[in-house]
């Protein structure tokens, strides 16, 4: 064979070789990337569901507490109850997952010279208006929007107790405003509730983090 074939041989072999590499390598690129998708895919679908579950324990746990202190059919219209279970029906509350580590503050809320204790129970506090916010994000129900707002009302339950335990005390016209607001706060979360009971949304919630 004379040398130009053979020359023209090995440059063709060579070309070939260098085709089949270059494909071969964007082959495992793209199997890399598919792979690489494949794991960001699942490893968010595992972040969504430790999220979700993460909350329903919480929700399940804020939802246990009210109907504790909802079984004891306190009068929140009477001032006389109001004074006689304000207290307890605050470390009930406040015995939920998510506000169990301020329960001890409780007992200093009536010493108005202590900022410290405030901003400890206002900002436990805080973190209701973030579940409540996130509820109706990482679940995707319209039922999820119920909770939401029984999460937003039990908030605003806990800072109308609040109020009520360490700044009313002279039987003011604000108190009675006090009185009245925590009474229909009270009546909207018996509402929503029973809703949540009636229509099994817990379960709806449970149903969907497991997907």
């Amino acid at each position: 064979m004379p040398n130009g074939d053979v020359m023209n041989c090995f440059e063709i072999a060579k070309f070939i070789s260098e085709i089949v590499l270059t494909v071969v390598a964007i082959s495992i690129s793209i199997i890399a990337l598919f792979q690489t998708k494949t794991q960001i895919k699942l490893s968010n679908k595992q972040l969504l569901f430790d999220r979700r579950l993460e909350k329903y324990t919480i929700i399940e746990s804020v939802l246990s507490e009210y109907n504790c202190i909802d079984f004891l059919e306190i009068d929140y219209s009477n001032k006389d109850d109001l004074d006689a279970f304000a207290k307890i029906v605050l470390e009930s509350l406040f015995d939920c997952i998510i506000l169990k580590d301020a329960q001890w503050t409780i007992d200093k809320l009536t010493d108005l010279t202590d900022r410290d204790i405030s901003n400890v129970f206002l900002s436990q506090c805080s973190k209701l208006s973030v579940l409540s916010k996130e509820i109706t994000i990482i679940f995707n129900n319209e039922e999820s929007k119920i909770v939401s707002k029984f999460i937003n009302y039990y908030e605003m339950l806990i800072l109308n107790f609040y109020h009520y335990i360490r700044f009313i005390n002279d039987g003011s016209k604000e108190e009675d405003n006090c009185i009245k607001r925590i009474d229909k706060i009270n009546n909207e979360l018996k509402i929503l509730y029973k809703n949540i009971e009636d229509n099994d949304i817990m379960n709806l919630l449970l149903t969907e983090t497991k997907l």
